[in-house]
Parts: structure tokens; C-alpha cells; sequence
């Protein structure tokens, strides 16, 4: 049993107490004695109760307060660390795609940092897509800066294209998505940008 509920007993079992002796010392009939006591009893328990749940509303409010903050701090410092990686990118059909995706990105922080409720429905896109849009962009420059020579090159750098084509969409359809009555959750495969990491890991691999 919680500490809050055995509180809560303590002090209904106290008014009870307390109301029974004070009803047999009026001489009032036995019967009548224990029916007032035990409504007591009963009352004072359902008057505690709402009180002890807004204190543990309060403190899973508090909870998850702080997951939301520490979830958008790391997202914004990948989102961060995503804008130093464009300085180092040469391709100019990648490079497009990520300007739209930073002017985007930088559109969703602001509704984010001042909405609760935009912030919480974003878990998903800010757990997922922001880590996975760095995580992608730092193997396409390494890969590049490494000079690998491989047949598979020429897949990965296809691959890395559609892949940020996509992920532009996937940044444009959560903006889009803070203007309607109901947030509803992104439902984008993102089978191409999986598969385009594990390319560009294949190949650093083969660099070694």
C-alpha cells in the first residue's frame, strides 16, 4: 500500500474515532452510533482522496515536463550538429534538399518551444527523424571525405539523394501537421533511409 493511501486511512480512521466517542458520550442509541461514525469514516476518506490524486497529477505532470525538455534539447543539439554537417556537403542536389530541410526544421522548433501539446505529439519525429536525418548526413560526409572507391558508391550516393528527398517531405508533413485540428502521426516509410546508413556503413567498413 502506497504511503499517500495509508495516510489517507490513518486520518478517515482518526475522524471516525473521534465521532464515535463523541456520539456515545450524547447517550445516543448504539445502532445510530455506528452508522454515523462509519459515514464519517467514509466521508472523510473521499474528501482526502481528490486532494492525494491532483498531488500525483502534479508530480507526473512534473515528470513529464522534464522528459518532454531533455527530448528537446537533444533534438534541437542534433538539429544543430545537422546544420554544421551542410558546410561540409559538395553535392548540390543534396545540399538543396537540405536547406528546405533546416528552413523546416527551423519552423518546427518554434512551434514546439512555446506548444505543450505540439511538442508532446512531435516525440516520434524528434526521437526518429532528427537523429536519423544527422545520423545519415554524417556518414554521407565521411563516406565522401574518405574517398572510398567502390561500385557500391555510385548506389549510395542515388540512395542518399532519395533519401533526403524524403526527409524533406517528412519535415514539410510535420509543419503541416501543427495547422490541423488534430495531430495526427506520421506514417512515412522510412525503409530508404535505413537502408541508405547501412549502405554508407558498408562502405567505410571496406575503406578500413
Amino acid at each position: 500500500m502506497k504511503l499517500a493511501n495509508i495516510k489517507q486511512n490513518i486520518i478517515a480512521l482518526i475522524a471516525g474515532l473521534v465521532s464515535f466517542f463523541i456520539l456515545i458520550s450524547l447517550k445516543l442509541p448504539l445502532w445510530l452510533v455506528l452508522v454515523s461514525t462509519f459515514g464519517i469514516f467514509i466521508a472523510v476518506f473521499l474528501l482526502i482522496e481528490p486532494r492525494m490524486k491532483v498531488g500525483n497529477l502534479r508530480l507526473i505532470q512534473n515528470e513529464l515536463n522534464e522528459e518532454l525538455s531533455e527530448l528537446y534539447n537533444e533534438a534541437l543539439e542534433d538539429f544543430n550538429d545537422i546544420k554544421r554537417l551542410y558546410t561540409r556537403i559538395k553535392s548540390p542536389d543534396i545540399k538543396l534538399s537540405l536547406e528546405s530541410i533546416m528552413a523546416t526544421g527551423n519552423n518546427i522548433f518554434k512551434v514546439i518551444s512555446n506548444d505543450k501539446e505540439a511538442l508532446s505529439s512531435s516525440r516520434h519525429f524528434l526521437e526518429y527523424y532528427i537523429p536519423n536525418t544527422k545520423k545519415i548526413l554524417g556518414s554521407y560526409v565521411e563516406v565522401m571525405e574518405s574517398s572510398v572507391d567502390s561500385t557500391k558508391l555510385v548506389k549510395f550516393k542515388k540512395d542518399m539523394a532519395s533519401s533526403m528527398r524524403m526527409l524533406d517531405k517528412v519535415y514539410k508533413n510535420q509543419l503541416e501537421g501543427y495547422h490541423k485540428d488534430d495531430f495526427m502521426e506520421l506514417e512515412v516509410q522510412a525503409k530508404m533511409l535505413e537502408s541508405t546508413i547501412k549502405l554508407g556503413g558498408e562502405l567505410l567498413d571496406e575503406k578500413e
